[in-house]
């Protein structure tokens, strides 16, 4: 397993940043956030009423928390027993929804050859100062290569397509992995299962792929720094 490393995250103004190397770095997802159009998210919450809105928002982050341990949980049991000491246990009520969707990670968990880092903090500052920092779920070998992997608990099964913002989010990451640890990282997948049905599916990017995504977060970054909102 990569060592981990230590940085101080903050809120402001429900934004998030991270303090390391004397820099206060924007988060991958606060970037990002900032400077996407929010008028859908708007006109839902309007729909729908804000008090059900925050409601449905704050079950579903609760509910990814919660699976997202028990995978990490899972992970370590086969690759670091010593990280597995360390983990905090996991907070708020386990129902049988999480146990469920952790379980059907299982049978793509069962395919990762090696586990090099879980929940791991990364940051990426360029030559004038300027970066971003983030965590990502987990570094692994799968298939013989090297992927930052992704897990995500849908409300309904999603497509490929469906993927391009948290695409954008690895890419940020495999950047900041590479800056940190000098680990060549060019492939991403994001593991996701579907609620009710709970369907696993996987959805592999490719260097090429990969790359374009890391343009289009370079862009993003420099539209936040200028305070844009990118459509």
């Amino acid at each position: 397993m990569l060592p981990r490393f230590k940085t101080r995250r903050e809120q402001r103004d429900g934004r998030r940043f991270y303090s390391v190397d004397s820099h206060c770095l924007p988060s991958v997802t606060t970037v990002l956030s900032a400077t996407e159009d929010q008028a859908w998210l708007m006109a839902w919450r309007e729909r729908i009423g804000h008090v059900e809105a925050d409601r449905i928002s704050a079950e579903a982050s609760a509910l990814g928390t919660r699976t997202h341990a028990l995978v990490e949980r899972q992970l370590l049991e086969r690759f670091d027993h010593q990280q597995l000491n360390l983990l905090e246990p996991v907070e708020g009520e386990l129902g049988g929804e999480d146990q469920d969707l952790a379980r059907a990670f299982q049978p793509w968990l069962e395919q990762v050859e090696d586990c090099l880092l879980t929940e791991g903090t990364v940051w990426h500052v360029d030559e004038h100062g300027k970066g971003f920092a983030g965590s990502f779920d987990a570094l692994v070998r799968w298939r013989g290569e090297l992927f930052v992997a992704d897990f995500k608990t849908t409300r309904k099964q999603k497509y490929r397509g469906d993927w391009g913002k948290a695409a954008t989010q690895i890419a940020a990451y495999s950047q900041a992995i590479q800056q940190r640890y000098g680990v060549p990282v060019n492939r991403a997948v994001v593991v996701s299962v579907s609620r009710g049905r709970l369907k696993l599916d996987t959805h592999r990017f490719e260097p090429d792929e990969l790359a374009l995504y890391w343009e289009a977060f370079k862009t993003r970054l420099e539209a936040y720094e200028q305070g844009l909102i990118i459509d």
